[in-house]
């Protein structure tokens, strides 16, 4: 819109490039599209959601261009060399320029990890072996029953035991290892307050860390625990009075 030095570019560019449900979109690309909407030179950039434009301002999304040109080509070499999506998760990658371009900061940190899975995902087949060839995670089977079944069967835990051991979990930071035996542990011994406390608090930990974030883990850790957010109401306009 060159009335308004504006140009509307929708969801081109989001923490998921593309929807978290649906194979869509190609981080690898992205740096094409981001070149195409900032040779607009366009002063306002007008997203599809209000977070998008606070993020993306036309400063951050130029500065944003080489650390998401960096982080696809880290990760693309790290998985011609073995590594899996979640093994390059855990390497922490932080591109040296980023300590020059604090504008950017929020973007990389909220997209780095699904951008990992998407140039990772689109680069190996169905077997994902990782490159100690021990955990293919294309031969995963392992369902909820059967992590119940070890806490019960063969690691012969108790309701009490299993509580004892999400503690543990919890006090050394691992909400999401938490949070997945806590749901095992449920099933294995029904929902005790101590292991549904447990459940709760590891869900809270990975709340607090996606809220400004993730909306939709924030969203899926809530309905785990059965606290659904509510829709946000309609404000009153203020009465005017004379």
């Amino acid at each position: 819109i060159p009335s308004l030095d504006c140009a509307f570019v929708g969801d081109f560019v989001m923490p998921w490039f593309g929807e978290p449900w649906v194979n869509e979109g190609f981080a690898s690309t992205a740096p094409d599209a981001i070149d195409a909407v900032l040779s607009l030179d366009a002063s306002l950039l007008l997203h599809g959601h209000h977070p998008l434009t606070a993020m993306w301002d036309r400063a951050a999304l130029s500065a944003y261009r080489p650390l998401l040109a960096w982080l696809v080509s880290a990760t693309e070499g790290f998985v011609r060399k073995g590594y899996s999506a979640n093994d390059i998760i855990r390497l922490n990658l932080v591109p040296k320029a980023l300590i020059d371009h604090p504008e950017a900061t929020l973007a990389y940190v909220a997209s780095r990890d699904n951008v990992i899975r998407r140039v990772a995902h689109s680069m190996v087949g169905i077997w994902r072996e990782d490159r100690t060839g021990q955990a293919p995670e294309g031969m995963d089977a392992l369902s909820t029953e059967d992590r119940a079944r070890m806490l019960s069967d063969y690691l012969g835990l108790s309701a009490r035991g299993a509580a004892r051991l999400l503690k543990r979990m919890i006090a050394n930071g691992d909400h999401h290892m938490a949070l997945q035996t806590a749901v095992a542990a449920e099933m294995a011994f029904g929902a005790t307050p101590t292991i549904t406390r447990a459940k709760e608090h590891a869900a809270d930990a990975l709340r607090s860390g996606a809220q400004f974030l993730d909306p939709f883990g924030f969203t899926v850790f809530s309905e785990m625990i059965g606290r659904p957010q509510p829709r946000m109401g309609q404000r009153t306009a203020p009465v005017a009075r004379s």
